[in-house]
């Protein structure tokens, strides 16, 4: 490479037109042009005309800026971008005069006619040009005419009426436990939901995902259904909805049906776990759903029966359901003969008695409790403080401050007409009374592993005449150890037609 270095590239090729000239055949000329070319090429990329050139600017384009430069910076970059840009340009173009004056240099020295050439190609390329330019012309017609209208389209035959989803029924176990999700998941607005019931609701695309689901909300609005329609949007189109509670039917100045909405929802098909009792809405709100073309399923499922136990209770006996809790030791008393009850059953079963408290309306104790215990009946779990129940007293006369007065369990459904549950707290003479009166639907008996021996019992006399009276009146529904202490849940059993 340092041969080339110190060759002079116009010297050498005068050098070598020279030879081309006095050679006599086209061979030997060939052969000078060739060695001219290559001599003149080596020149200018290792001699002294290819260092004196500079090499392109780079530029930089806008979209590769970061983003985080101000606008005076993004402003000032710009300008400068703008100036290289001109700059290659520029070089750009005196590199291609270069590269023309060589090419003349080189093909007249070898007899051709190069302004005859240059001339010819500037030709074509405007024969070029004119071509495109007329077959532009000619697709559009003379300048003074419009376009052609283009050629009438029919018009696009008329969408196929829309069709419902087939939705193949799922088997029986899998609806149930759809309607057991639903069941749970109304707990969540139990017992906020008061006067209304507290329902769940979820939407089930037909691939088996949840599309969306709803519960009762605070007060009673929005309804479950609702809710869960909002968040399933267009998806619900072709779903199935499980409900624990058929879809009202009654209009209200709070909301619309219901039934309306899941009618107008585009939904394939509704499973309902438990009819409404209300006469607005019994049966009406399947009907209407039907007349929409939306098939529909009752099936009776314990889980949504038991969520809905308040509402039922009030629907059916005009009173809210009621829960007799009591914690015992083992042999059934509820405090030391000296009144002393602090405490009897451990941290576990306590915690799990608030949490008893914060899914009901409405707390009682009897008067003689209230005096000798003031107890603060109130939730004391994280972040379940708000929903303390309201505090009622059994007694004939005036309650305290904060406090409601019962003066019998036979005036229930008045003294509550919207509460839909009811939790009993004892002492022994509260306890009888209810039972007397046949007011409990569930006992929740904390029983500790303990003896206290001539304590106070947990319950008074309830007027039971003959032993076989007590039998046949409750059934063990659940059983778990709560820490040392053992929960034994019951329910109340239909009365015997005899």
């Amino acid at each position: 490479m340092a041969f080339w270095r110190n060759i002079n590239p116009t010297g050498a090729i005068g050098d070598f037109i020279t030879v081309f000239k006095q050679a006599g055949s086209n061979r030997w000329r060939f052969a000078a042009l060739s060695a001219a070319m290559t001599v003149g090429i080596f020149s200018i990329m290792s001699g002294e005309s290819w260092r004196k050139m500079r090499p392109l600017p780079e530029v930089t384009y806008i979209n590769s800026w970061p983003e985080d430069r101000t606008e005076a910076e993004t402003r000032a970059f710009i300008e400068a971008n703008q100036k290289r840009k001109e700059q290659r340009e520029e070089l750009q173009r005196q590199y291609d005069e270069e590269g023309r004056k060589l090419w003349k240099t080189l093909g007249r020295a070898s007899g051709m006619d190069v302004e005859q050439i240059e001339a010819k190609a500037r030709a074509d390329e405007a024969a070029a040009k004119a071509k495109v330019q007329a077959n532009a012309a000619k697709s559009v017609g003379p300048e003074t005419d419009a376009a052609p209208p283009p050629h009438p389209r029919p018009p696009p035959p008329p969408p196929p009426p829309r069709r419902r989803a087939k939705v193949l029924p799922l088997p029986p176990e899998a609806d149930r436990r759809w309607l057991d999700a639903a069941a749970r998941l109304a707990l969540r607005g139990r017992p906020l939901a008061r006067p209304n019931p507290a329902v769940g609701a979820l939407i089930v695309s037909p691939g088996g995902r949840v599309v969306g689901r709803g519960w009762t909300m605070a007060g009673g609005r929005p309804h479950a259904e609702a809710v869960a329609l909002e968040a399933a949007g267009a998806a619900s189109h072709g779903a199935t909805l499980y409900v624990s509670l058929e879809p009202c039917a009654h209009q209200s100045q709070r909301g619309p049906a219901c039934a309306d909405l899941v009618a107008a929802s585009g939904l394939a098909r509704v499973v309902v776990g438990c009819g409404d009792p209300d006469p607005r809405t019994a049966g009406s709100g399947i009907a209407r759903i039907r007349q929409a073309g939306i098939a529909v399923e009752q099936i009776d499922s314990p889980a949504c029966t038991a969520s809905l136990e308040g509402y039922l209770t009030r629907a059916h006996r005009g009173r809210p359901h009621v829960t007799l809790k009591l914690a015992l030791s083992l042999d059934g008393c509820i405090a030391m003969a000296s009144g002393e009850s602090q405490w009897i059953t451990g941290a576990e079963a306590r915690a799990h008695g608030h949490l008893l408290r914060a899914g009901i309306d409405a707390i009682l104790v009897g008067g003689g409790t209230l005096r000798s215990d003031q107890p603060r009946l109130d939730v004391r779990l994280p972040g379940l403080e708000s929903r303390s129940p309201e505090r009622w007293v059994l007694t004939r006369g005036e309650a305290p401050q904060g406090w409601q007065a019962l003066p019998s369990p036979a005036a229930l459904g008045q003294a509550m007409p919207q509460a839909q549950y009811l939790l009993v707290e004892g002492g022994a003479g509260a306890a009888a009374a209810f039972l007397a009166a046949d007011c409990v639907d569930r006992l929740a008996i904390y029983r500790a592993p303990i003896i206290i021996g001539g304590g106070q019992p947990g319950v008074a006399d309830i007027g039971l005449a003959t032993l076989p009276e007590a039998h046949g009146r409750w059934a063990l529904s659940d059983s778990r150890q709560l820490g040392k202490d053992r929960l034994e849940v019951y329910e109340r059993l239909p009365c015997s037609p005899e």
